[in-house]
C-alpha cells in the first residue's frame, strides 16, 4: 500500500507543480497509480515475509530487493513503454495521459524499491522488540 500512496501524492503534487488542472483525465491517472502501486508493493511485502522466516532483517530486505527489483523494473519498464507511445497521440489529452502515466509509473516503481523497503524494515525491528 506504501508505493500506491507515495506514489499517488507524489503524481499530484508533480501536477499542481507543473499547473496541470484537476479533472477527470487527471483523476484516473491516480486511480492508475493506485491499481499499479498496490500490486508492486504485494510482491515486495510478500517476498519480505517469505525471507524474514529464515534470515534476519538486514538479510532478509537485501534477498527481497534482489528477488523483486528486477522483475519490478522490467515490468514497470514495459508499462511506462506503453504510457509513453501515448504521449506520442495526436491528441492532446492522450499526450497528457501519456506524459502524467509515465511519471505515476516512475514514482509507483521508485516507491516499491525505495520507500517501501524502509517501511518493512522499520516494521519488522518494531515487532521483534
Amino acid at each position: 500500500m506504501v508505493p500506491a500512496v507515495v506514489s499517488s501524492a507524489l503524481l499530484l503534487g508533480t501536477m499542481w507543480l507543473l499547473g496541470v488542472s484537476f479533472n477527470v483525465l487527471t483523476a484516473t491517472l491516480t486511480a492508475i497509480a493506485v491499481g499499479i502501486g498496490v500490486p508492486y508493493g504485494v510482491h515486495v511485502v510478500n517476498q519480505f515475509v517469505e525471507d524474514l522466516r529464515d534470515a534476519h532483517v538486514d538479510i532478509a530486505i537485501e534477498r527481497t530487493l534482489r528477488a523483486t527489483g528486477a522483475a519490478l523494473t522490467g515490468s514497470a519498464v514495459t508499462t511506462l513503454g506503453a504510457f509513453v507511445v501515448l504521449s506520442f497521440s495526436d491528441l492532446p489529452p492522450m499526450q497528457s495521459l501519456g506524459r502524467l502515466g509515465s511519471v505515476g509509473i516512475g514514482f509507483a516503481l521508485l516507491a516499491a524499491i525505495l520507500v517501501q523497503p524502509g517501511a518493512l524494515v522499520l516494521w519488522a525491528r518494531r515487532r521483534e522488540t
